[in-house]
């Protein structure tokens, strides 16, 4: 039997009680924007639409493990963005460790989206360290038994330090792609001379990306340079960039 507005999921989205089901909505709206997909068509397996935790469901994390391989694709609910609330809870670490197999990425609210714009262009130094700072053992849940299993659970199939390895990896490389896609959107007029492509840049050195970094830091060096003049202050950083 089939109703109007369920069908075979797509995505797998991660996320808790604690966040507000509005902004998970308008996140999930705009990721759907971003991909341009058919709202009529995109379906998103949310666990309070799907399943009952505990009682008569009896859930428990292999549940998750098959549900999250079959549909391939994991959305974190990102809220606030440098301190995700998914990332401090063990069930929503059990599930990005299998999503982590797939494409993982986080999406963010309009509120959120804003501040992480802001902090591309003001406090880029310190988004890898906020983003990446999960640790396993710090998560909790509401029942004292659940995060007991997930553990024991954890340690059977790769441990605890891995699984944070895997997260920090899969963080890394949707942050890499999050920061494109901001300077992506800047007007070709603004972005060689930006601050952005400099923080992107320096993002993607970091990350071992040095074809890609160099690129940009060569982008924004003419910019500055056709801008500026080879003397300015701002022209000269952008060499000593492209230099280092």
């Amino acid at each position: 039997a089939s109703a109007a507005g369920v069908g075979p999921a797509r995505y797998f989205v991660s996320w808790f009680l604690g966040q507000k089901l509005d902004e998970l909505f308008e996140a999930l709206e705009a990721f759907m924007a971003r991909e341009q997909l058919e709202p009529a068509t995109t379906f998103f397996w949310v666990c309070d639409y799907v399943i009952r935790q505990g009682g008569v469901d009896q859930t428990v994390p292999e549940l998750f493990t098959h549900v999250i391989r079959d549909i391939g694709r994991t959305l974190v609910f990102a809220d606030p963005w440098d301190d995700p609330g998914p990332l401090r809870r063990a069930w929503c670490l059990w599930e990005i460790l299998f999503g982590s197999e797939g494409a993982l990425e986080l999406i963010l609210s309009t509120a959120q989206a804003a501040r992480f714009r802001h902090a591309l262009e003001n406090d880029f130094q310190s988004i890898q360290t906020k983003i990446c700072k999960v640790d396993l053992r710090n998560s909790d849940t509401r029942n004292p038994d659940d995060k007991r299993m997930i553990f024991e659970e954890v340690e059977k199939q790769i441990g605890m330090s891995e699984l944070d390895a895997r997260v920090h990896a899969q963080l890394r490389a949707w942050l890499a792609r999050a920061a494109r896609d901001e300077l992506a959107r800047l007007p070709a007029e603004e972005r060689a001379t930006s601050v952005l492509i400099n923080q992107v840049a320096g993002l993607l050195y970091e990350q071992g990306e040095l074809g890609e970094a160099e690129a940009l830091y060569r982008e924004a060096v003419e910019g500055c340079r056709a801008a500026f003049g080879s003397r300015d202050q701002g022209t000269l950083t952008c060499i000593c960039n492209l230099g280092s």
